[in-house]
């Protein structure tokens, strides 16, 4: 398995307080699958052996289509034209820009805070939210210990990893000691925001996926999901049809109406 899987799921107050647990265990057989944490890097290294050939470094600066191909132009003056171009390209992808795409990104008033503990506290197999007072933590517990995110409002001026452990310094011992278990310098910073939904993500045999084309804040823990199911649903359709641009409005117009709504979902919980 590429990560650790979990068979609970806990929501709880600030103070510890028990709000929601999530028995994912009875679940798992109608979903046909588990709650699991996968560390980006090893998510990356899977992608990158199913993928083949990738060529890093190559930084894209145009997309024109060429009759039956689209050409792509890079940075180091060199061009390529391609049956189709799809974006996966992320936050401040360069595709959507050249397509116009580029709408205007919103502050969400949160910034994110990750980290990894070596410290073996709580339940193995069991993920823990605590919220409160503008604040919100995650623990996901693994067999070395534990990967955190922490969301602080801006309004309360958390800069560094000092002022995060002042922070959370009245929230349950796991939150303190992870927090206190990671270096400062180690400790990840990340200004939240995200785009509106978008009405059109692609134009002729060039489209978007990921956060290319649906941003959003982490609130829902969904943004790779989307991703994955964005590709799982473009493979489907590049299948379905021999008119190619037909196929990516196809695919756009599956993805697009559940896509927007978990971006407004995870905006109305960031705020």
């Amino acid at each position: 398995a590429l990560g650790p899987n979990y068979a609970r799921a806990r929501i709880r107050r600030w103070d510890g307080a028990l709000v929601h647990a999530l028995p994912i265990a009875t679940h798992a057989g109608h979903y046909g699958g588990w709650l699991m944490a996968v560390e980006r890097g090893a998510l990356l290294t899977a992608l990158g052996a199913a993928a083949g050939s990738v060529t890093f470094g190559r930084e894209i600066i145009g997309v024109q289509p060429r009759g039956s191909a689209v050409e792509v132009r890079f940075g180091d003056g060199g061009a390529e034209a391609f049956d189709a171009v799809i974006g996966a390209d992320g936050f401040a992808s360069r595709v959507r820009t050249v397509l116009g795409r580029d709408g205007s990104a919103r502050p969400a008033g949160m910034t994110a805070w990750l980290g990894a503990s070596g410290n073996r506290s709580g339940s193995p197999r069991c993920t823990t939210t605590f919220e409160g007072q503008g604040r919100r933590f995650l623990h996901l517990p693994h067999a070395e210990g534990a990967w955190w995110y922490a969301y602080t409002h801006d309004s309360l001026g958390v800069t560094d990893g000092r002022s995060l452990r002042h922070a959370f310094r009245h929230f349950p011992a796991l939150v303190v000691d992870a927090i206190e278990d990671a270096p400062a310098e180690s400790i990840l910073r990340f200004t939240l925001r995200d785009r509106p939904p978008s009405d059109a993500w692609g134009r002729g045999r060039v489209t978007l996926l990921g956060d290319a084309a649906h941003a959003c804040t982490p609130d829902l823990g969904q943004g790779v999901c989307m991703a994955l199911e964005d590709a799982i649903s473009l493979g489907n359709h590049l299948h379905a049809s021999p008119d190619l641009e037909l196929r990516l409005r196809a695919y756009e117009a599956e993805r697009r109406p559940r896509t927007a709504d978990l971006q407004r979902a995870s905006w109305a919980i960031s705020q």
